[in-house]
């Protein structure tokens, strides 16, 4: 059923996709579905978001590619770390959470112009999904990704000095998180993110900038039948801000795009709440609430470091490679220590036209 699902949204978008390139590339037809009504609606929109995406851009550092939609297929790989520290009341004086995954799955990605949705296809098992939608452009982008994972690794210590390290059973642990971004480019004339990263644009020169980013994170830990309950879930939400450097290497007259940056970011909000589900676990009733220790972090600092290689072979087929790697912490006096750190890997076939 789940693969049903994707497959025909995967056909709805490439025909939509393709509906669009021949209303606005053919010269054999007179009036389609773009020239009235909700076509006309939708297509002044993304005329304008397009406009504002690219506005005042330097035509001998940065163009827009000659054919300006694309279908990729992406191999995604991506790691995930989770790890949970607090006090404990009576046997244990320091209990810690620690959770990793690895998870592999194919993407499939349309790119309409900058707007771009990604669509999970498993192939080791059904036990993560990510999912993404972004847009890209040289003055400003946004996106938005949702993991799910299911079945991790972890382990559990308990005690200080010499901790009793039990390794924690498949099932017992899920992870979610979701992140919403946005950036802007100071020197958008003559940088592009859009074309170091994603291959939307083309870096023809090579230049760098600085750019603000603003993050919401949030992220969303569930134990089951591990601490004080049946069920207990930690949601962390943060939101972040920073200044962020980048730099496009441009080789081959464009053809070849280099790309590094990485941002700080500073958390403006950071909190966390505790809800438990079910009847208490009795042998765990040591465990104080973690959460009522302290529900507001201290100070922190965030981390995202990016690096992305673009290759246009021609004007049509494009190879991409980007690595992310993040880093959102929560850290307060009181004990209470919550660290998530996660690597995305993914390596691009597309075909622009």
């Amino acid at each position: 059923m789940y693969a049903r699902r994707i497959c025909a949204l995967t056909l709805i978008l490439i025909a939509s996709t393709f509906l669009y390139a021949e209303g606005k590339d053919s010269i054999r037809s007179k009036h389609t579905f773009w020239d009235s009504g909700i076509g006309k609606v939708l297509k002044f929109c993304d005329n304008l978001l397009y406009r504002w995406e690219n506005d005042g851009i330097d035509t001998t550092y940065i163009q827009v590619p000659k054919h300006d939609r694309m279908i990729y297929l992406g191999a995604y790989s991506y790691y995930q770390q989770h790890d949970m520290q607090f006090p404990g009341q009576t046997s244990a004086n320091l209990v810690s959470v620690d959770m990793h995954n690895v998870n592999t799955e194919l993407e499939l990605g349309i790119d309409w112009r900058g707007l771009v949705i990604e669509l999970p296809i498993p192939i080791t098992d059904r036990h993560s999904q990510s999912y993404g939608l972004s847009t890209t452009g040289s003055v400003w982008g946004a996106g938005i990704r949702y993991k799910s994972i299911s079945d991790i690794d972890g382990k559990i210590e308990k005690g200080e000095n010499t901790p009793d390290i039990l390794p924690i059973g498949r099932g017992q642990l899920d992870l979610k998180t979701f992140y919403l971004e946005g950036y802007y480019v100071f020197n958008h004339k003559r940088f592009s993110l859009a074309a170091g990263l994603f291959g939307d644009m083309i870096q023809k020169k090579s230049a760098g900038g600085i750019f603000l980013m603003g993050n919401y994170y949030q992220s969303r830990l569930g134990c089951n039948n591990l601490l004080n309950y049946s069920r207990d879930t930690f949601r962390n939400n943060k939101v972040s801000i920073g200044v962020g450097f980048g730099y496009n290497l441009a080789l081959l007259d464009g053809s070849l795009c280099i790309h590094a940056s990485i941002t700080p970011m500073a958390s403006l909000l950071n909190r966390v709440t505790h809800k438990h589900y079910g009847e208490p676990i009795e042998q765990n009733n040591q465990y104080y609430d973690c959460v009522e220790l302290g529900r507001n972090s201290d100070f922190t600092f965030n981390f995202l470091g990016r690096f992305g290689i673009s290759y246009s072979i021609n004007e049509n087929v494009l190879l991409n490679f980007y690595a992310y790697y993040r880093q959102h912490l929560f850290d307060a006096s009181t004990g209470l220590h919550i660290g998530n750190r996660e690597g995305d890997f993914q390596f691009n076939i597309g075909y622009r036209f």
